[in-house]
């Protein structure tokens, strides 16, 4: 009987690993994401202020009279 009992025991244990595994895995999928997004927004926030560098310069060399 005893071992019967610790059948019962270490499935649930098991079933508790498995959830707390699956957990995990759901939550660094979901960090993953995460960082794979703030990647393109930090790709795209460089691209503006490149642009904008750029743009500002052009003006620059526009208004300042060169000697």
């Amino acid at each position: 009987m005893k071992q019967f009992t610790w059948v019962i025991c270490s499935e649930s244990i098991i079933c508790e690993d498995s959830f707390e595994l699956h957990s995990v895995d759901v939550e660094l999928e979901a960090v993953e994401k995460q960082i794979c997004d703030l990647q393109v927004k930090l790709a795209q926030l460089r691209q503006r202020r490149d642009a904008h560098l750029s743009q500002v310069k052009l003006r620059r060399d526009t208004v300042t009279p060169t000697t």
